[in-house]
């Protein structure tokens, strides 16, 4: 089996206990876990933020050892923090992600694809956190990276903007990348997923389609849900 993304003996003390992790290109891979469980560590480990033992490699290049450039080519990272350091347009909040001569242009298209031009000349700082969710992904994918790493993409968003979001997601897998996000939404990662992980104590228990890796056990062992026969999620 062929891999995009082999990453081994990621860890971080008292947080992340050692674990490997491999994507696939064109799969979308959901974390699910509790409140805790380590899912944002994992997520910054991956993308190398911080320090973090193990490896991580994209396309057979080590990605600690990656120029700037090519870091970014290899993989785009968008935390769960909705908090944005400078109050700047919009399109340049996306375009840092961005080099070369046709920065402005690549941003354009990314925002128009969230159907966000509408925010472009805003400052970061008059958006709603909704609307500044929607920057912040037409930002991780602006580069089209080979890998794309995402906490909490779906947070803060209504209903249609959820569904508009994965549909988005599923095109760029169509591409041949590989995307790796969290969520508290069981849900979204049931319909939607190729692939779910469960963490539970800074562990990844599960590795599996989202049917096995979500079983009831799981459900009741690590969420203390269960979902009853009307579709409804129960506590257990």
């Amino acid at each position: 089996m062929t891999w995009i993304v082999e990453a081994k003996g990621l860890s971080v003390e008292n947080r992340l206990a050692r674990c490997d992790l491999n994507l696939r290109a064109g799969e979308l891979t959901v974390l699910v876990g509790p409140n805790g469980a380590g899912k944002t560590t994992l997520l910054r480990a991956l993308a190398r933020i911080g320090g973090t033992a193990g490896t991580v490699a994209i396309d057979g290049q080590d990605l600690a050892k990656a120029s700037p450039a090519r870091r970014i080519d290899l993989l785009s990272f968008m935390s769960a923090s909705r908090d944005m350091a400078w109050p700047l347009r919009a399109i340049d909040y996306v375009a840092l992600a961005l080099s070369g001569n046709e920065k402005s242009d690549r941003a354009a298209e990314a925002l128009a694809s969230l159907e966000a031009s509408e925010f472009a000349e805003r400052r970061t700082d008059t958006l709603s956190t909704g609307e500044r969710t929607r920057i912040m992904l037409a930002r991780a994918l602006a580069p089209q990276s080979r890998v794309i790493v995402l906490d909490e993409p779906c947070a803060n968003l209504d209903p249609q903007w959820r569904i508009a979001v994965i549909e988005r997601l599923r095109a760029e897998t169509r591409n041949g990348t590989a995307i790796l996000l969290s969520s508290h939404d069981l849900d979204l990662a049931i319909e939607h997923a190729d692939r779910a992980l469960v963490m539970n104590e800074g562990r990844i228990i599960a590795d599996d389609a989202p049917q096995n890796a979500l079983n009831s056990a799981i459900l009741d062992q690590v969420f203390g849900v269960r979902k009853s026969e009307s579709g409804h999620w129960d506590r257990t």
